[in-house]
Order: C-alpha cells, then sequence, then structure tokens
C-alpha cells in the first residue's frame, strides 16, 4: 500500500470549492497524482454524485489520468475490476 503524502499542492488543491475546477500546470507537475485521492474520497463521501476528470483527447486521458486512477485505487486495495466499464472508462462505488 502507498503512503500518499499530503503536500502543499494538494492542501490548495483540497481549497478549490468552485463545481468546475481548472489546474494548471506542466507535464510531470504533479497534479493528477494529486487531484485523483480528492476526487476519490469525494466519491466515496457522496454516493450518487458523479465526477469526471479530463484531458485534451481519450488516448492522452488513457495514459494519464485512467493509469493513475486504477494504480492508486490499487495500491489503496480500493479497485473492483467489475466496477470498471473499460468502453466509457467509468469507475462506479
Amino acid at each position: 500500500m502507498s503512503d500518499f503524502i499530503y503536500t502543499t499542492a494538494i492542501k490548495k488543491l483540497r481549497k478549490l470549492k468552485k463545481r468546475v475546477r481548472k489546474v494548471p500546470g506542466g507535464t510531470s507537475a504533479g497534479k493528477t497524482f494529486g487531484i485523483i485521492p480528492i476526487e476519490i474520497d469525494y466519491a466515496i463521501k457522496n454516493a450518487g454524485t458523479e465526477t469526471s476528470i479530463v484531458s485534451e483527447s481519450i488516448p492522452h486521458l488513457r495514459r494519464g489520468a485512467v493509469k493513475d486512477f486504477q494504480k492508486i485505487m490499487v495500491d489503496t486495495g480500493r479497485w473492483i475490476q467489475s466496477n470498471f466499464n473499460k468502453s466509457l472508462l467509468k469507475y462506479t462505488f
């Protein structure tokens, strides 16, 4: 199981409260790995809601956020393969 570090960036991300949150920054800046655990926590605590992480293209999304999401879910013992719709890139908690 991975240990996630509660960084300054994550603290700043958690303070964002608008419905749509845009997080700019360069490639490999750690944005995705900071955002995904926050979104997982939100989805678990708020049944019946929907949250999205978007990217410039589906291939970009698959190589980045989807792969990171799955790694975080597996590393934290939360991944249930049958909850993931690979065609829609949708995970249901």
